[in-house]
């Protein structure tokens, strides 16, 4: 029996308890190998640094790492049909439509970093969560704590980094700090709007580990795009989608972010991403936070979003090539979902660490879980306060379940069901109590 190579997407590292965390950069899974020594994980580790290096036969792979022949062959079949099969998160001893215990989801470090570089943006959109943030003293990230951070990257075998903003690519140093994350080992991804990726700077950027390009679009025409972005703006962004289609081997991801302007278009968009060389379309919905605020009058009623979820399972079935993100995780109603932030944070530029993104509308003492400027991230990741915020948002999503006997009638459409951030800006407190949510009291 022979072997096939190990895709570089695949990477891999030694955990806690003797485990072996393998991660697929695409589409972002991961899964546990538990081992009963720390001498084994070892092995497997060898064993898999083989896989990644040439076409190895059994034989090989045993020698390689001193383990037993049947072992090794039975552990790459295992292997091959997990890591390149994988469309979601495997846990040990649990399966999709099982809740994960916390303890299968302790890490010693994070799998991935968002790292916001800057809130400034040559743009003004109309829904701009950063809004004003850009006008701020500490507007950008030190390149000093970039260097930090890229070094505790290397150090950690922390696989991937998502470069964020305001808009990441206008940074003077941008290609410094590519460099100093690819020379980390990190996968990098780059948020954009697209209008500053001219062909030479695409083509500069290949030199780096950039595999997944995450681009704003706002909607299948130039009307509803440009309503949001500013005009002329969605013939920029199409052509540099084209870009980076035609000189890079990078995964194009679309945002699209959804409101009553473009709620009639959401067919069209996925139509178009499949014309343009698009991997990959998420949805989310408009939100009434920074520059937002504004757009009230276009938020979605609990009516559409039924609807936007319901397109979005259509869709998957009719665009097989492409993967469609939806508003609501369909696994939330089997209580089988799993929040990002239970694998990663978000830096914001001055250092301060959060659970995620979204929690930067609000980025209170409570939520802040350490400051990357004088802290170690593996220091912070495994401090009480950061392990503390895990369990709560892991067991937050039981608020679903509650929330469905309670009859609540918009249960199925309400991201504070899932979400313990939404939850927190909306009620102000961490803790899932349902008096506090104005829904459930009326």
């Amino acid at each position: 029996m022979r072997c096939p190579q190990l895709p570089k997407e695949v990477v891999f590292r030694e955990d806690v308890d003797n485990s072996v965390i393998i991660y697929k950069i695409m589409p972002g899974r991961a899964f546990r190998i538990r081992t009963k020594t720390k001498t084994e994980a070892e092995g497997i580790i060898k064993l898999l640094a083989t896989l990644k290096k040439e076409q190895a036969t059994i034989e090989m792979l045993s020698k390689v790492s001193g383990l037993d022949r049947t072992f090794v062959q039975k552990l790459c079949r295992e292997l091959y049909k997990k890591i390149l099969g994988a469309t979601k998160v495997i846990y040990a001893d649990s399966t999709i439509d099982q809740k994960p215990k916390l303890p299968d989801l302790e890490l010693s470090v994070p799998l991935f970093l968002e790292l916001i570089i800057t809130y400034r943006c040559n743009l003004r959109c109309r829904h701009c969560l950063v809004g004003d943030l850009r006008y701020s003293e500490d507007a950008d990230m030190p390149l000093e704590l970039v260097r930090k951070i890229a070094s505790e990257v290397r150090k950690y075998s922390i696989f991937e980094v998502v470069l964020t903003g305001g808009e990441p690519t206008i940074r003077k140093d941008f290609f410094t700090i590519l460099e100093w994350l690819s020379d980390s080992g990190a996968f990098i991804a780059v948020t954009t709007h697209g209008l500053t990726l001219s062909r030479r700077k695409i083509e500069r950027m290949r030199d780096y580990n950039i595999f997944k390009y995450v681009v704003s679009l706002e909607g299948a025409t130039s009307e509803t795009h440009d309503f949001i972005r500013g005009n002329g703006t969605f013939d920029a962004v199409i052509r540099t989608i084209e870009r980076i289609r035609n000189y890079t081997e990078s995964i194009i991801e679309l945002n699209v972010t959804c409101g009553k302007h473009n709620i009639g278009e959401i067919e069209d968009i996925v139509n178009l991403a499949y014309r343009i060389g698009a991997q990959i379309v998420n949805f989310s919905r408009l939100r009434p936070w920074g520059w937002g605020a504004s757009l009230r009058p276009y938020l979605l009623d609990s009516s559409e979003i039924s609807f936007l979820n319901r397109k979005i399972k259509e869709l998957r079935e009719k665009y097989k090539d492409i993967y469609i993100g939806g508003d609501m995780p369909i696994m939330v109603e089997r209580q089988a979902f799993v929040c990002d932030a239970m694998f990663a944070f978000t830096i914001q530029p001055n250092g301060n660490v959060l659970p995620c993104t979204t929690f930067e509308q609000l980025p209170t003492a409570e939520v802040i879980l350490g400051n990357a400027n004088n802290q170690d991230i593996a220091g912070i990741w495994n401090s009480e306060k950061a392990r503390a915020m895990r369990r709560r948002i892991q067991h937050h999503s039981d608020v679903y379940h509650t929330c469905i006997s309670a009859g609540c009638p918009i249960h199925s459409v309400c991201a504070k069901t899932y979400c313990l951030a939404e939850w927190f800006i909306s009620t102000r407190t961490l803790s899932s109590d349902l008096s506090k949510c104005a829904t459930y009291r009326t």
